[in-house]
């Protein structure tokens, strides 16, 4: 079984996702990792629109200083079952 590692994480950010941040995220990759795997979503390697890379995604928009990149990070949780399956949305 392969491992979710940071550089995983990494690597899927500067090729998807915000390259400028990724420094400034990467204390935090331990801590997704654990939460990914708590979620059973720990696939390896990441891969656009796996169920991993949307919680990377989600993740980072979180952590985003832009107030309009958190509201999408809240859209992006609707959607996710793992997390409120009570809502069952689509984007």
């Amino acid at each position: 079984m392969t491992v979710l590692t940071p550089d995983d994480i990494a690597s899927y950010l500067s090729q998807y996702g915000a390259a400028q941040g990724i420094d400034v995220m990467r204390p935090r990759f331990g801590r997704w990792i654990r939460h990914l795997r708590e979620l059973g979503v720990a696939d390896v390697p990441l891969t656009l629109g796996s169920a991993s890379a949307r919680h990377v995604d989600r993740m980072a928009l979180q952590v985003s200083t832009n107030p309009e990149a958190k509201l999408r990070a809240h859209d992006v949780r609707d959607t996710q079952p793992e997390i409120r399956p009570y809502k069952g949305r689509s984007l």
